[in-house]
């Protein structure tokens, strides 16, 4: 693949991947490469390009028979990814805080002030805490680690789009507070045991939200 494929691709998967995650292509959908490729603006070959790329992530399912679908979210995958966000997270975040310096600790800080600055529902929030939580893992020493991890969050923003109308009450701020003080505290356990918890409770709100809306999952 030419420089100008390659560019043309990573934008189409960019923008594709983009609004899988916010839910623009309805999860379980049929990707129907034309239209899709009409709506970006690039060609059929940079587009299965992005699209390969976005299989390799588990946000995109190819099969013979129907071709690429939006991944589809169910309660068994949910599970799943809860289990695996809960054990790499607390791997990571273990890392970093035995071995990350001071200046990772003030990263971590300034992540935690600039979302609670913004505040939940704002425009820039969803973005704000997602760099919050990579300033979180950011120490540790190992970059595969640290890019499952990435992977997993957007994976998991997926299904937290389903159940930001129904907060519960749940005061994510507070949450977000205590996995920083302890982290600042370097009480590993502790960051841990908060930083599982923090995942489980949206992991069940979201599961609430799925057994409301979509009863056949």
């Amino acid at each position: 693949m030419n420089d100008t494929a390659s560019t043309l691709a990573s934008q189409a998967y960019t923008q594709l991947r983009t609004e899988l995650l916010a839910g623009a292509i309805e999860p379980g959908s049929k990707i129907r490469i034309r239209q899709i490729c009409a709506h970006i603006g690039v060609g059929l070959s940079p587009m299965r390009e992005a699209l390969n790329r976005l299989v390799n992530e588990g946000l995109v399912i190819q099969s013979d028979r129907r071709g690429f679908t939006a991944a589809p979210l169910d309660l068994d995958d949910l599970a799943d990814l809860t289990l695996a966000r809960s054990e790499l997270n607390a791997a990571a975040l273990r890392d970093a805080i035995a071995y990350g310096g001071t200046r990772w600790e003030e990263q971590a800080v300034l992540a935690h002030h600039r979302m609670a600055q913004a505040g939940v529902g704002s425009p820039e929030w969803d973005g704000l805490h997602r760099a919050f939580h990579a300033a979180l893992l950011s120490a540790c020493r190992s970059q595969r680690l640290l890019q499952y991890c990435a992977q997993l969050f957007d994976a998991a923003d997926r299904y937290r789009l389903m159940a930001r109308a129904s907060g519960g009450g749940r005061d994510t701020a507070s949450e977000h507070a205590a996995i920083l003080q302890a982290l600042v505290e370097r009480d590993a356990n502790l960051a841990v045991a908060l930083l599982r918890a923090h995942v489980e409770a949206t992991a069940l709100l979201v599961r609430r939200a799925m057994v409301t809306r979509l009863p056949a999952a």
